[in-house]
């Protein structure tokens, strides 16, 4: 073997005479090799004045005289007003000035990196890999924005941030095969459900809903708390069944109850407070009876109609009970 297997740097031979062509040879190849860096990997002309110690990584289709014979992907050296070729191995890597991007010499030709690691191992699906207990994106200037996208190839995909325990799923945040904004939750990272659906076209969001049709589209319980003294607006049961002659404990407070017997249509609107109850209005078919419990308190409201029914509850409060 005259030369070393990575670098084809030349070996003295025994009784060689000018050992220093041999010798400068190999400085001159070490020089160009070490800490590569290229002034382009596009540039597919070779430069007519080039300063002595550029380097190129050749494009497809480059040509000049003294390229003739590189083929793609050699690095072209220009030293003591003459181009060097250099064959790339495997693993090489290459600092291109002009695109500030890194190189990889990977099954014949140069890429960029595949994988990157920053204390964690990357893999095939994720190709970034960073092991910290936090990550910090911040801006450039002159800019004073900062922005953290993530693109998908069509609508049928995702697009999302996905928070895991134990690499297992908890929640996602994001677009998940439509164009609809979504939040979802799971509890054991198999089974999904929407928590918050946002429309694309109307902006309109539903809670339990996968199609809002409103500004606020809720399906199922309301209940929007605010402190002692303000208003409530409880959607306190939905669908709650009672057999005739059953009851439903509702917590003492004062206000307005509507309810509603979702079987006749009957409505009921009652007037509560100071431990009393009164209708002040309703539909035929009245829903059943409201009455109040001093021990402990709470209204109770009673199914009276005769039958089994259904029922539901919307609550305005005027204040709390003490």
């Amino acid at each position: 073997m005259t030369q070393t297997p990575n670098l084809a740097l030349s070996y003295l031979m025994p009784n060689q005479a000018q050992k220093h062509v041999t010798v400068n040879e190999s400085t001159r190849r070490l020089d160009a090799l070490v800490q590569l860096s290229v002034v382009s990997a596009t540039v597919a002309t070779e430069p007519a004045t080039p300063p002595d110690g550029a380097r190129y990584i050749l494009p497809p289709g480059a040509a000049g005289a003294g390229w003739s014979g590189y083929t793609a992907g050699d690095v072209a050296a220009f030293q003591d007003g003459g181009w060097t070729r250099l064959i790339p191995n495997e693993g090489w890597s290459a600092e291109v000035v002009d695109t500030g991007e890194r190189l990889v010499f990977q099954a014949g030709s140069w890429k960029r990196p595949a994988r990157f690691g920053i204390n964690a191992s990357p893999d095939a699906a994720n190709r970034l890999a960073v092991g910290s207990a936090a990550v910090l994106f911040t801006h450039e200037a002159p800019s004073g924005s900062a922005r953290v996208k993530v693109n998908r190839s069509g609508a049928g995909e995702t697009a999302s941030h996905l928070f895991q325990s134990g690499f297992s799923g908890r929640a996602e945040i994001g677009l998940a095969g439509d164009d609809a904004f979504r939040l979802k939750v799971s509890a054991d990272g198999s089974v999904w459900r929407d928590a918050l659906v946002v429309d694309e076209a109307t902006g309109h969001a539903g809670f339990g809903v996968g199609d809002p049709q409103h500004r606020l589209d809720v399906d199922g319980a309301v209940c929007l708390r605010r402190p002692a003294g303000q208003f409530h607006l409880t959607n306190e049961a939905v669908d709650t069944a009672l057999p005739d002659g059953a009851s439903i404990a509702i917590e003492q407070f004062s206000g307005l109850i509507l309810i509603s017997n979702t079987v006749t249509g009957g409505v009921g609107l009652y007037l509560c407070g100071g431990g009393g109850a009164v209708m002040v209005s309703h539909v035929t078919h009245v829903p059943g009876t409201l009455s109040f419990a001093t021990s402990p308190h709470r209204y109770v409201f009673t199914n009276t109609t005769g039958a089994a029914a259904t029922y539901r509850f919307l609550l305005l409060r005027a204040r709390d009970a003490v």
